[in-house]
């Protein structure tokens, strides 16, 4: 994040960039395998950045909670969460925890 803000800076623009981190999550029964399975169909075409996805992947409240945490910490200004299935279950799940 310091790089983009230096260049930014270097540029002589004004204000500072707007930084976004984004990662998968998913919630409840069988979360992981669902990350899983997706990051398998999706990232299949390379088992090094299928890792690295999932890596980055979060299927628990607390993880949720701590990757907010962190991302924040890290001065992130918006954090984007992406399911890996269209189950507003999911959404309801994560507003759950960002609104406590």
């Amino acid at each position: 994040i310091s790089i983009v803000r230096e260049a930014w800076d270097a540029e002589g623009r004004s204000g500072r960039p707007v930084i976004v981190g984004a990662m998968y999550y998913a919630l409840g029964v069988g979360a992981e395998g669902l990350l899983k399975s997706y990051l398998n169909e999706y990232y299949g075409y390379s088992e090094q950045t299928q890792g690295r996805a999932f890596e980055a992947t979060t299927f628990t409240a607390a993880a949720i909670e701590d990757a907010i945490g962190s991302y924040a910490e890290a001065g992130v200004d918006e954090l984007l969460f992406a399911a890996p299935v269209d189950d507003v279950e999911q959404v309801n799940g994560l507003a759950e925890i960002v609104h406590r």
